[in-house]
């Protein structure tokens, strides 16, 4: 009996200690190949924090890179300088393949500006459960506000492999130790799975092959049918719910899909598609907040792909669209805070 403790805790040492010399060695390394993985929980943290004063209404974009700056403006940066001339400001917090998990995870920070109006982008191809796909922001989950938590659990995160443990370890990464571990741990990973050693055994996936169906595959991607029980609309309604409860008038843009590609290269029926936004408007308001049905709203002529990505004829329309929608929710929700002694 001896012998075999002597041989374990042998093993234990030995492993203790080559750990801890990898570490020691590539903490820095693995600590900054973390940060770039994640470097998006540090965006956040900035586009999170409110620029403009107190004095001043503010309204927050929530959204995907249908309203992102990259490549180039969408309808919230071209609706900014318009907004400030009248004294409201506006901030945005989007980022590719945001959807209302995502806005839920941020609905902590975001609140914590006391925005007056929120404005959430519900792009229909987010619907559907994203299957084989890793990179879903779960860790964006720590910033749920502890409040939120007991609602938290019983919403459907199985979806994303969340779970209510996962929830709650990931309370850790809300201090800068945890976070830090995070990194290193990610880093690490990640520096195993590029290192160079692995390119003997050829490249890790096939060189891209450009198909001239994607356009099809594209545009499919729209047709499923919506239910109550779709947990991303499940996840809406929660969203709206919680900043409802903080004071906020939420506005959701049923974001417009190119309803004529599908027609020409899939299939598109009006009713068909009315039916489907009409469930997500019933989700909407039975939280308390405004839908805006806007998915026949732009012809081809203003979109940039078929992802529903926007070129500048067709940011330019959306803005000119939701100008007086948010700028008449932003007096009422100013007035009614003025009333309320802000």
């Amino acid at each position: 009996m001896r012998r075999v403790l002597v041989i374990v805790l042998t093993f234990v040492l030995t492993v203790g200690a080559s750990a801890w010399l990898i570490l020691d060695d590539w903490n820095v390394a693995a600590w900054n190949a973390g940060q770039k993985v994640y470097y998006y929980r540090n965006l956040f943290r900035v586009a999170t924090k409110r620029n403009a004063p107190p004095a001043v209404p503010l309204v927050v974009w929530m959204g995907d890179s249908t309203i992102t700056n990259i490549p180039r403006p969408s309808y919230p940066q071209y609706l900014a300088p318009r907004f400030s001339s009248r004294h409201i400001a506006s901030q945005v917090v989007a980022a590719p393949a945001f959807d209302f998990f995502t806005y839920y995870f941020l609905m902590g920070p975001v609140l914590d500006m006391h925005p007056d109006v929120i404005v959430m982008v519900a792009h229909l191809a987010a619907f559907p459960a994203k299957v084989g796909t890793r990179f879903t922001y779960n860790d964006l989950c720590s910033f749920i506000p502890a409040e939120a938590l007991p609602g938290t659990m019983v919403l459907p995160l199985a979806p994303r492999r969340l779970s209510p443990a996962r929830v709650l370890l990931a309370r850790v990464l809300r201090t800068t130790l945890g976070e830090d571990g995070f990194y290193v741990a990610e880093g690490l990973r990640s520096l195993w799975g590029d290192a160079p050693a692995w390119d003997v055994l050829g490249p890790k996936q096939p060189p891209p092959i450009i198909d001239w169906r994607r356009m099809i595959t594209v545009v499919k991607a729209y047709d499923f049918p919506i239910t109550r029980r779709n947990p991303t609309l499940r996840m809406m309604e929660a969203t709206v719910r919680l900043a409802m409860s903080h004071g906020a008038h939420v506005i959701v843009i049923g974001s417009p899909i190119p309803y004529e590609e599908l027609r020409k290269e899939w299939w598109y029926d009006s009713d068909a598609w009315a039916k489907r936004y009409a469930v997500l408007r019933a989700a909407v308001e039975e939280a308390g907040g405004t839908f805006l049905d806007m998915h026949e709203a732009m012809t081809t002529d203003g979109f940039a792909d078929a992802g529903g990505h926007f070129n500048d004829t067709g940011a330019n329309r959306m803005a000119n669209i939701l100008q007086p929608v948010v700028t008449q929710a932003v007096e009422a929700a100013w007035d009614g805070h003025d009333r309320a002694g802000r």
